[in-house]
């Protein structure tokens, strides 16, 4: 007999593996590529046409890698903890069991309507609150999605793309978040607010379509999903594989007067993030986005009848559920640790826009949102990047 053997399908390491991999090109990176910095003025600001090498290279050895990983974590502490603090809130607001209400009810008035209503509402409103209050905690709203995919029979692609997705589409277009950029470049702040507001909501539509597109051919056929051969099987299938419709209608679902004043704190949590920088600044946005979570999933948990006991073992589950988060925001100050203190950092930086000057005016622009994309992944933080590429660019 024939022995068939099967071929290993291939899997996506784990996250971890990836940023330990990243962690030892990054170090390796610092053999090979010259060492090179900037210079600074005297308020350590970059100066731009300072450019040169230095006369011996710094590599980064594996001991010293290891260590920056306190250090990163360190630095990264207040993104970490307001990560992990809005994950306990809304992990709190989410097992009170109103936003479960409030889906149910809506799907039992639009279940003759199909799922595009209440997937743009929820896609719309996350892209606002990316838009206007956006930052790296709102991560934190993926779980939110996940109910509303589950109860959709939809899979974790659409969880993540009427959340996560919605969110970096205002945060990369919004009106709001090119205050420091436009400070440092001496541009007036919040100057283009409306043609920026438009631009946002153009995006917003191009993705809402990518995604009602996606649902569409969901519908159709679940086993175009990439999360399919992982298991995902949206309630019953019928023979040509496309979704069947459900083999009953729900029974009639009333909307508990506690549900709705919890869904409008939780909703309403996200409009106070979303205003809070326009108004008052971006100072102390992360004290009012962790605290203000946290004491929601707190009034919804008592609010739905939890014990207080109950409320306290639903915050520990949500702040630890965004532990691994915070964790790995730790290991990408590393990657960027290493370039820098191998002086590669500024040679990468360096040797990728030097090719704008030479560009057209007319094409200056596309090269710097291509050099700006692909320095992206190795300096994560927004505010070093502005410090870095402002006086570069």
């Amino acid at each position: 007999m024939e022995k068939v053997k099967q071929k290993k399908k291939f899997q996506m390491p784990h996250l971890l593996w990836l940023m330990i991999l990243f962690i030892l090109l990054a170090r390796l990176m610092t053999y090979v590529i010259p060492a090179g910095s900037f210079d600074t003025d005297e308020n350590g600001l970059i100066i731009g046409g300072s450019f040169h090498y230095l006369q011996e290279q710094t590599p980064v050895d594996p001991l010293s890698a290891i260590l920056l990983l306190f250090e990163s974590l360190i630095n990264a502490a207040p993104t970490i903890f307001v990560i992990m603090l809005m994950g306990a809130g809304v992990g709190m607001s989410i097992s009170s069991g109103a936003l479960d209400d409030l889906i149910n009810w809506a799907i039992y008035k639009l279940q003759d309507k199909g799922k595009g209503i209440l997937v743009s509402v929820v896609f719309c409103l996350m892209v606002y609150l990316g838009g206007f209050g956006g930052t790296d905690a709102l991560i934190a709203v993926v779980p939110l999605g996940i109910i509303l995919a589950t109860k959709l029979n939809l899979d974790a692609i659409c969880a993540l793309g009427v959340t996560f997705f919605a969110t970096m589409i205002g945060f990369g277009t919004g009106p709001c978040k090119n205050v420091l950029t436009q400070t440092l470049m001496g541009v007036t702040p919040y100057h283009a607010f409306f043609s920026r507001f438009l631009i946002m909501n153009l995006y917003m539509v191009v993705g809402l379509v990518m995604i009602m597109r996606y649902i569409k051919k969901l519908e159709k056929d679940p086993r175009i999903s990439p999360m399919y051969e992982e298991g995902w099987r949206p309630g019953e299938a019928i023979g040509d594989g496309s979704v069947s419709k459900d083999t009953q209608l729900m029974n009639e679902v009333q909307l508990k007067w506690q549900s709705v004043v919890s869904v409008v704190l939780f909703f309403g949590q996200f409009v106070l993030m979303a205003v809070y920088p326009f108004v008052w600044g971006t100072a102390s946005l992360y004290s009012v986005m962790s605290v203000l979570t946290l004491a929601v999933g707190i009034v919804n948990q008592l609010l739905c009848g939890k014990s207080m006991n109950g409320a306290a073992n639903e915050q520990s589950k949500g702040f630890a559920g965004m532990a691994f988060v915070g964790f790995v925001i730790g290991l990408a100050g590393v990657l960027s640790a290493v370039l820098k203190q191998g002086n590669i950092m500024h040679t990468i930086v360096y040797g990728i826009t030097l090719p704008l000057g030479k560009l057209p005016t007319s094409l200056s622009a596309v090269g710097m949102v291509i050099a700006i994309a692909i320095i992206n992944p190795i300096l994560p933080s927004a505010t070093s990047k502005a410090a870095l590429l402002v006086p570069i660019i």
